[in-house]
């Protein structure tokens, strides 16, 4: 969980998760909380180092872990290794939900998608993605210009063949 200072406080994310809890039917058992640690590593995660050995024991008091979304999971380095941990868990009989994200974690191909591309954005800093994004953006502007000066080309063409 983030510190207050950042946009998603550990308050404001138990409130969403307590709200998920609720509306699903489960009974949060425990908090397990990193305040103001980084999510891009394991490392000085207390929280999610013992929860993660409370799964792999087998003797895990609990069936679900409530997140509040794909970031909070982790925004390693490597995408792969907060889709690592959360295998592990599925293994262990424990499902992950994301309580403040757009779809369910089902294990539909939608939803694999969908968490995958968050774990990829959430390594990245906003100041890298907003350059990505007008990069993404003025490459489709161009490719855009360059069909529409295609078709345009084309139509003329097809009507001097007909004429």
């Amino acid at each position: 969980m983030s510190t207050d200072l950042q946009k998603y406080s550990t308050e404001n994310q138990l409130h969403t998760i307590r709200r998920y809890a609720e509306q699903r039917g489960f009974t949060i058992a425990r908090v397990f909380e990193d305040s103001g640690r980084s999510g891009l590593r394991m490392d000085g995660r207390d929280g999610l180092q013992s929860l993660m050995l409370e799964v792999q024991s087998g003797a895990a008091g609990f069936q679900a872990i409530l997140v509040y979304d794909v970031s909070r999971w982790g925004r390693f380095q490597d995408a792969d290794e907060g889709a690592y941990h959360e295998h592990v868990c599925s293994r262990a009989g424990i499902g992950v939900h994301y309580c403040a994200e757009q779809f369910d974690n089902d294990g539909s191909i939608g939803s694999i998608l969908l968490k995958n591309v968050k774990r990829v954005t959430a390594t990245i800093s906003p100041t890298q993605l907003r350059y990505l994004l007008s990069k993404f953006a003025k490459k489709t502007t161009e490719a855009e210009q360059r069909l529409s000066k295609a078709g345009r080309e084309r139509l003329r063409h097809s009507s001097r063949n007909s004429s």
